[in-house]
């Protein structure tokens, strides 16, 4: 009933209230996927033209880069045309930010600034509202393709612990929605936003926020047992959740034989995809299915899973998405570095950004029935480890190969460089890691000649922005390998 409500009366009255066009997007996202999944031709080239001749326009940056190679917005006859223009790096947007990067026509006002979490740099962006309205829109819609999710139903977050630092997502007391309208109005344009968000979080998605779990390897029992009770006393129906920290709880359940939390619909990995192994002990623990969705602070969601789970469904009408290998396109099924044009952002337009990421396209129809490709994202690129032939080895394929040894609860490996790897291993309890197999096996799958250094540790330490990183590699994004195919 609940749901009912709030999807056909008191979203779209706030809608209307606070200015904000995000409900009416993601309904017509439910009503016509196939016009978000599978835009025509016609439409895609558009927007794409449009964003360029924005940015060309407003942004000296690239108004710069294009008049230096002598490309002009009319001269993108195709989409292929766009690989003439260089790469946009996270370097690129830290030198140049702000006033050489953002749109000087300041339009659909508020602008509003976003920090990325930094697993390796952080990063500041700009989104403006119709862009916010728009994120929001996906967002709901991403939940809603992965698990049927709807405005209403319980949501649940454990979330890095620098998004309680950096972003106020701790259980900190914020204002309900009536008592703010009462305190502020909400009349001014920063109101009307702050509004906004306390609807969407209090509101649409009746979020609860558990506390970060310890250093990975540290926990206590009961801080464990404290964080299953609160989800099982919730009972939401989408538990989203660093990877780590979903493993973290299923071995628990697992090696003590505890009763599994409810879940009503789905786990979702938040801040990084979460490796084949790793999935089938979650799933198998909580007793519910890990779907993935794609997305990033500076772009929003980009990609979600249908119901089939065999790929990630680009949002084709809102982003550009390439995958290439050093300067040319990925041949079929070959994995390659992920480049994203967001053709929604026009207060800082980013085009061809290097996220960072790897993956591949997936050419075969979804049984969805969805006959655009899809994508699978393999991790990030500083994640990847150069083997001896030259090609790219994922960080899921040493995930995998490590967390198959029973003794072994989690580990981060880095590959400091050509020649040598330092191994820190967290053992499970009552067991004792053989570090000496442990070496050989990655050394097998590195292939070469690698000088190893490795440890015992009592606990793996986050990342500054909080996340956790498995495997480490001192290579940049410019690096051009070899990758591995595997069609």
């Amino acid at each position: 009933m609940y749901s009912w409500l709030l999807n056909r009366c008191a979203l779209p009255l706030v809608g209307v209230f606070t200015q904000s066009r995000f409900f009416n997007l993601y309904r017509s996202f439910r009503e016509h996927p196939e016009e978000l999944f599978c835009p025509a031709p016609e439409k895609r080239l558009a927007a794409l033209r449009g964003i360029l001749q924005h940015a060309y326009q407003t942004v000296p940056f690239y108004r710069e880069r294009m008049d230096a190679i002598g490309f002009s917005p009319a001269d993108l006859k195709t989409e292929n045309d766009l690989c003439h223009l260089p790469t946009l790096r996270k370097c690129d947007i830290a030198a140049n930010f702000p006033d050489r990067i953002l749109s000087t026509r300041k339009s659909s006002t508020p602008w509003r600034y976003r920090s990325t979490s930094g697993t390796i740099e952080r990063l500041t962006v700009v989104h403006d509202s119709r862009k916010r309205d728009l994120a929001r829109a996906l967002q709901l819609f991403s939940l809603y393709s992965t698990s049927g999710y709807v405005p209403g139903m319980k949501y649940m977050e454990i979330p890095p612990d620098a998004c309680r630092n950096l972003c106020g997502a701790a259980e900190s007391l914020e204002p309900t929605v009536f008592r703010y309208i009462l305190q502020n109005g909400g009349t001014s344009a920063e109101a009307i936003s702050d509004l906004r968000g306390l609807v969407e979080r209090q509101w649409v998605y009746r979020q609860k926020v558990l506390p970060s779990l310890d250093s990975i390897g540290m926990q206590r029992q009961q801080e464990v047992d404290s964080c299953l009770r609160a989800i099982d006393q919730y009972q939401p129906a989408v538990l989203k959740a660093l990877p780590a920290y979903l493993y973290i709880l299923a071995v628990h359940i697992r090696d003590r034989g505890l009763d599994a939390p409810r879940i009503r619909r789905c786990l979702l990995p938040m801040g990084s995809s979460m490796s084949p192994g790793m999935k089938q002990v979650v799933e198998s623990a909580f007793h519910v299915s890990v779907h993935e969705d794609y997305g990033s602070a500076e772009l929003g969601s980009v990609a979600a899973e249908c119901g089939h789970k065999t790929g990630l469904h680009p949002f084709a009408a809102c982003f550009h998405i390439e995958v290439v290998c050093g300067d040319r396109p990925a041949g079929r099924g070959e994995m390659g570095r992920i480049l994203i044009t967001d053709l929604a952002n026009y207060a800082m337009p980013l085009i061809r950004y290097e996220i960072g990421d790897v993956g591949r396209f997936i050419d075969s129809p979804c049984d969805c029935g969805t006959a655009a490709p899809r994508l699978e994202v393999r991790g990030r690129l500083q994640d990847c480890l150069q083997a001896g032939d030259g090609s790219l080895i994922s960080e899921d394929e040493v995930v995998d190969t490590l967390l198959a040894d029973p003794a072994v609860l989690v580990f981060q490996l880095e590959k400091r460089s050509d020649a040598e790897i330092f191994l820190q291993v967290v053992a499970r309890v009552g067991h004792t890691p053989d570090l000496g197999a442990i070496q050989k096996r990655i050394g097998s799958l590195l292939g070469g000649n690698c000088r190893f250094k490795a440890r015992l540790v009592p606990y793996i330490q986050a990342e500054p922005g909080g996340k956790y990183r498995f495997v480490k590699s001192s290579y940049s994004p410019e690096t051009s390998y070899a990758y591995r195919s595997t069609c």
